[in-house]
């Protein structure tokens, strides 16, 4: 049987931060993970002198199986995460070529017919009033 071991109260426990929580019946404050993780190994360091190896084992492959199901609750919740992601920008992508296909069709309009004519009319308009520049310089030379 293991020696029995006094918990040292001395022992300085480093917790990183605390998480603040406003609930209902005000704030309340949850350790980080990470200090969880650094609390539940003193603790479990702590009660190595007073467990019996069976119980230590069966603690150890408990906390084992609580890390990997957390773990894979991580995991499971970032895969809906970016599933959901892609179906909203799928979605994005689909109304965009709705109204690319929109917009194709409005500048395909005859209501544009005018313009069109009135911009090419204005151009013939300038490269004739070019044309009469180049000629009179012509000339004066």
């Amino acid at each position: 049987m293991p020696k029995l071991r006094r918990l040292d109260s001395r022992r300085a426990v480093p917790f990183e931060a605390l998480q603040k929580l406003h609930g209902d019946l005000g704030e309340q404050y949850q350790i980080v993970w990470e200090s969880a993780v650094k609390l539940w190994d003193y603790v479990i360091e702590a009660e190595r002198g007073f467990k019996s190896q069976q119980e230590w084992e069966l603690q150890t492959a408990e906390k084992k199986v609580y890390i990997a199901v957390s773990g894979y609750i991580n995991r499971l919740a970032s895969v809906d995460q970016v599933g959901k992601q892609i179906g909203q920008l799928q979605l994005l992508q689909q109304k965009a070529r709705s109204l690319a296909a929109e917009v194709d069709e409005c500048l395909d309009q005859h209501w544009l017919q005018p313009q069109r004519e009135l911009e090419q009319s204005l151009s013939e308009q300038g490269q004739a009033l070019r044309d009469d520049v180049r000629r009179q310089l012509a000339y004066e030379v």
